[in-house]
């Protein structure tokens, strides 16, 4: 049987005899590593792989507590980048539930200052969380122009890992007659490494926590799925209910996604596939790589959405993703590549160095903890 030993030093290696599978290896098992073969495959140059974000300035705020028919004083989240700096001179008039406020001032970031009852509507209590839909300031003609309001671009960013797997057979063992049609235990060992190091890959891109930055003396690793995601992060409990996936879409679309794919856990999967009974298309894809899946429909997607169980998903958990803003960033393709013989063995190392692109993080959710 092959052997997995510890890592190869730099002197092991030959200059000789590489077989580069590049990005050929992500099709080795499409129903084992369904997220590298949905994944547009992108090449980097960096072991720190970088992103421009940019966003537009969002209408929509929420109250941060109730607030009476008569508070003059609102306590909002979301409002510091969305009203002007020079509110007091150009006035922002808003809109929560059917009652009209003028917005007059701004203190600090969340605090504003309001006319109640603008534009002739009714006055009226609010609960904490109630939507605020900020309007456009009302101007003046000939009046000077308004401070300068403009969102500044971020730069994101995620770690390259490296993945190895080393496969070491005896050459009795290589000689010796096989069976089950196996012509060379080093071929056929070779083959099922390329498909862990592939699995791998697959779960560390699921499963990662946050990105982890290398040193001479610190191992570096990818930020995944899991360790990434956290403004739509929410735990849950009981069982699936359609309350809560819709509740994630709405996040992600009022983020700027388009959520179309499901990735969950195998029982998750199969739930959900009933909650959507009546709603699930069959008029699109419903294979990945042979594998049959799920498409449902939501008034809030651009298109159906891809229920994919996954079997390295936790139990209970589920993604809800856009995967346009998703990537499979490598820096060093999967590889297989003889090594230098140890005694009468003969080595064989397939390694690569692999990241994940999640942009737009607030664009995708994750939910746990059902049953």
């Amino acid at each position: 049987m092959a052997v997995i030993i510890d890592l190869a030093v730099s002197y092991d290696q030959s200059t000789t005899n590489k077989t580069w599978f590049a990005e050929g290896v992500h099709r080795i098992s499409p129903g084992d590593t369904p997220l590298q073969l949905l994944l547009p495959k992108q090449q980097i140059s960096s072991t720190n792989p970088s992103w421009d974000e940019h966003s537009l300035t969002s209408q929509v705020a929420a109250l941060a507590t109730a607030v009476t028919a008569g508070a003059v004083t609102l306590v909002v989240t979301g409002a510091s980048d969305r009203i002007p700096t020079d509110v007091s001179t150009y006035n922002v008039p808003a809109l929560i539930g059917t009652e009209y406020v003028l917005v007059t001032a701004l203190t600090g970031s969340t605090t504003l200052t309001v006319t109640r009852g603008h534009a002739s509507s009714t006055s009226a209590a609010h609960a904490a969380a109630d939507e605020l839909f900020i309007l456009a300031p009302e101007l003046l003609e000939n009046d000077d122009a308004q401070a300068s309001f403009i969102q500044g671009r971020t730069k994101e960013t995620n770690y390259v890992q490296e993945f190895e797997k080393i496969v070491e057979i005896s050459e009795l063992q290589e000689a010796v007659e096989k069976e089950g049609g196996v012509t060379s235990e080093m071929d056929f060992d070779t083959m099922a490494a390329m498909q862990e190091i592939a699995l791998q890959l697959e779960i560390a891109m699921i499963l990662n926590p946050a990105a982890a930055v290398g040193t001479k003396t610190t191992k570096a690793s990818m930020g995944g799925l899991l360790g990434t995601i956290s403004t739509n992060k929410e735990a849950d409990s009981g069982s699936i209910d359609i309350a809560a996936i819709q509740a994630d879409i709405r996040k992600c679309v009022r983020a700027g996604g388009r959520p179309n794919l499901l990735l969950t856990s195998l029982q998750l999967g199969q739930d959900i596939a009933n909650l959507y009974k009546d709603r699930i298309r069959t008029d699109v894809l419903n294979t990945i790589g042979g594998v049959m899946i799920t498409t449902i429909v939501d008034p809030l997607a651009k298109n159906p959405i891809v229920v994919l169980p996954h079997n390295l998903c936790p139990a209970g958990t589920y993604f809800m993703l856009d995967t346009t803003r998703l990537a499979v960033l490598w820096l060093i393709a999967f590889k297989q590549e003889r090594l230098a013989k140890a005694k009468r063995a003969a080595k064989n190392m397939i390694n690569g160095a692999y990241s994940i692109k999640i942009a737009n993080e607030e664009a995708h959710a994750c939910r746990y903890g059902f049953s």
